[in-house]
């Protein structure tokens, strides 16, 4: 397990990296203040989903097609420039 406190809209979130059980490989719980993801993925996709969650966090009035479509393009070229995660 991994675990980052960031900063959401002026709020402490958790962001944790563990294994999440079934079909998805994020969560974000409003309620709680956690960004959830599964530490199974790797490369590209860990990251994809990890901007997703957080686009979640920042915009939760965006649809999830919206969320899907910038999260993919982001983690693109961030992962172009060199960032990991």
């Amino acid at each position: 397990m991994e675990d980052h406190i960031i900063e959401v809209n002026g709020e402490e979130w958790l962001l944790r990296f563990f294994r999440l059980r079934g079909q998805a490989d994020g969560w974000c719980q409003y309620g709680d203040k956690k960004i959830l993801v599964h530490s199974g993925l790797t490369g590209v996709d860990r990251l994809d989903v990890a901007v997703h969650e957080l686009l979640h966090a920042f915009f939760p009035e965006l649809s999830e097609e919206s969320v899907t479509a910038a999260a993919t393009g982001i983690a693109r070229v961030l992962w172009q420039i060199g960032v990991r995660c």
